[in-house]
């Protein structure tokens, strides 16, 4: 799929997104405010119905129907004195049957109010209460109930939002929020692999045409030094024939040795590393491995410096897979470096093993590299400087090498221009590792 149908397509489904996610936001504003509305009527509806009752009741003890008998009171004034006596008693009683949906005396705090001397009479208030009783939006007239004192009923809510909000959370914002939250999750999660696929493409594309010009490279030079043998002027001499033969040689061994890298990466892909481990000396194989880059290094006119300090040197690793990283990590070194390589290569023992440092002259890693270094296939820019080769698959390989090892690997210095610094840790023995915690997993 090409770059611009990608973003395109990022680009549309982003918009989609922050316009469902608008579309929930205005419906659950809508939905609070409908049940914002809804909770003010049913407040006042319970309000205009207690004011209801009080009137109904008065009216029935003024006319005989009812009797404070009734009304289960053994009060001996007459009905009226009796009832503007235990109003407070009354309505209260009201106040927990309309109300009885919330928690008494603690969703709702009412009071009620006379006008004429600006105070509370009676409620469930406290001091702190007060003002909020006078200032509630939620009142209702008492004039018909109480002629001589025209009193005001009001009530207030001190958590009034998530009152309103109580009940619709679970069913409106809780499931909506759930959905809401798995689509963005979702949607994420698609962009993300998308964009990492295309990454891999492009790295894979990359890989494909180093190889191609890696192999055909000694491909050519063997067809062409071939040639030159089967030429009769050739074949009379035989200084040309073993310098052609060597030629070959060299060319064929560089070609077997890139497929056998890229084997090595396909069969750590399909069945893991397998390691044969065996008591190794650091220092031989650093030395060994040395003399071996010596000679080209000095033909680029520059130097590798050792300080091989560590006491202890035998670890316990496979040797092919050790003399490999190491190999590797110096081969990176060189084809990073400037115009004269300069290269240093210490060891110190740490934490129950050993520690190598591989310090380059080098172009350095940018920042924004750091963390694919170690990927499959990434290669690092290296701005004008075109004569780097490669498949992008030796850190790979160092990693999952010192992976299998139990041991690390990390940049721990790097400066544009400047260089860079990798530390490669290897315990003792990681087949003891390997056993102590298979011993641990039986146990348990």
């Amino acid at each position: 799929m090409k770059k611009g149908v990608i973003h395109l397509i990022v680009i549309i489904a982003s918009l989609s997104l922050i316009g469902v996610i608008i579309t929930q936001l205005k419906w659950v504003d809508r939905a609070i405010i409908l049940r914002t509305q809804q909770f003010n009527f049913m407040i006042q509806t319970g309000l205009t119905k207690i004011e209801n009752e009080l009137y109904n009741n008065k009216k029935l003890l003024q006319s005989g129907v009812i009797s404070d008998s009734n009304l289960k009171t053994k009060d001996t004034l007459n009905h009226i004195d009796w009832f503007e006596k235990t109003y407070c008693d009354v309505i209260d009683t009201m106040m927990k049957s309309n109300f009885g949906c919330f928690e008494a005396h603690k969703d709702y705090i009412y009071g009620l109010i006379d006008a004429n001397n600006e105070k509370i009479i009676c409620g469930n208030y406290s001091s702190q209460h007060i003002q909020k009783i006078f200032n509630s939006k939620y009142k209702i007239s008492l004039a018909r109930v109480y002629e001589k004192n025209p009193y005001t009923l009001a009530v207030f809510f001190p958590d009034e939002k998530q009152l309103i909000t109580r009940k619709m959370f679970i069913w409106l914002l809780g499931i909506s929020g759930l959905f809401l939250s798995i689509l963005v999750g979702s949607f994420l999660y698609i962009i993300f692999n998308i964009l990492k696929q295309k990454k891999i493409s492009e790295m894979k594309n990359d890989f494909i045409n180093n190889m191609t010009h890696e192999l055909k490279t000694p491909i050519s030079t063997i067809s062409v030094a071939a040639e030159m043998l089967m030429r009769p002027e050739v074949t009379d001499h035989c200084e040309k024939t073993v310098k052609y033969a060597n030629i070959i040689y060299d060319e064929n061994m560089r070609l077997r040795n890139q497929v056998e890298q890229v084997l090595q990466i396909s069969i750590l892909d399909n069945k893991g590393l397998k390691t044969n481990p065996t008591e190794v000396d650091v220092h031989r194989i650093i030395e060994n491995s040395v003399d071996i880059f010596n000679l080209i290094v000095k033909e680029k006119h520059g130097i590798i410096t050792t300080d091989l300090s560590a006491a202890h040197t035998i670890i316990n690793v496979d040797e092919l897979h050790f003399i490999n990283v190491i190999t590797n990590m110096i081969d990176n070194a060189i084809k990073y470096s400037q115009e004269k390589p300069e290269i240093k290569i210490s060891t110190s023992n740490k934490h129950h093993g050993i520690a190598i440092h591989i310090q380059d002259n080098g172009l350095g890693i940018r920042a924004v590299d750091r963390k694919h270094i170690f990927k499959k296939f990434f290669r690092v820019h290296t701005g004008d400087v075109h004569n780097v080769k490669g498949f992008g698959l030796g850190l790979f390989y160092v990693k999952s090498v010192i992976d299998a090892h139990h041991g690390t690997i990390e940049l721990i210095q790097s400066e544009i221009g400047e260089g860079s610094v990798f530390e490669l840790y290897f315990p003792f023995n990681f087949n003891k590792i390997n056993n102590d915690e298979h011993n641990f997993t039986q146990k348990q």
